[in-house]
């Protein structure tokens, strides 16, 4: 996703959202007992959703091994 068009997608989500996307950047690695993760996507209830799979050499796959964390486990 190019940035003008993630900035777009960003400006209709909830405040909640904008706020995930600024402290945790997509594809920001995130560690997560002992393993990196990298940040595919936000929920409304501060969460990220992760994968242990670059998203930027396999979407596809990353979304298929995606996890859900809460935020508040990161911080």
């Amino acid at each position: 996703m190019s940035q003008n068009a993630l900035r777009a997608w960003l400006d209709t989500r909830p405040e909640c959202v904008r706020r995930l996307a600024a402290e945790f950047p997509l594809r920001t690695l995130v560690n997560v007992g002992g393993t990196l993760f990298f940040v595919i996507g936000y929920t409304e209830d501060d969460g990220l959703i992760i994968s242990q799979i670059d998203p930027a050499d396999n979407y596809d796959a990353a979304v298929a091994d995606k996890k859900h964390v809460c935020a508040e486990h990161l911080r």
